[in-house]
């Protein structure tokens, strides 16, 4: 957003069986801090739809739809993805709050 110059997350989760696949939760919003870098703002946004998956899963346990595979959340910046492939802080990301990390 120009105005604000905060970034949009969004994200959409699909449950599946057999050939039949049902959108079951997602969301875009607008994030609540301004990001530094387009790299934050895909960390911010995995953060975000990772908590989701999370109670999607417990809801679905809690159901009896126990899950055998990993949840996979799909991401496409590459320095988004070091960062959570490597939690140790840098000097290019210890501006992050930790609650991203």
């Amino acid at each position: 957003d120009k105005d604000n110059r905060r970034s949009t997350s969004g994200y959409a989760f699909t449950l599946s069986h057999g050939e039949i696949v049902n959108t079951i939760d997602w969301r875009a919003k607008q994030q609540e801090v301004v990001a530094l870098s387009s790299a934050e703002s895909e960390l911010i946004s995995a953060c975000s739809a990772t908590q989701s998956a999370l109670y999607i899963r417990q809801l679905l346990m809690d159901l009896g739809l126990k899950q055998d595979e990993p949840t996979l959340i799909m991401e496409d910046n590459q320095a988004c993805i070091a960062m959570g492939n490597n939690p140790i802080t840098h000097k290019r990301t210890k501006h992050i709050d930790v609650r991203f990390q």
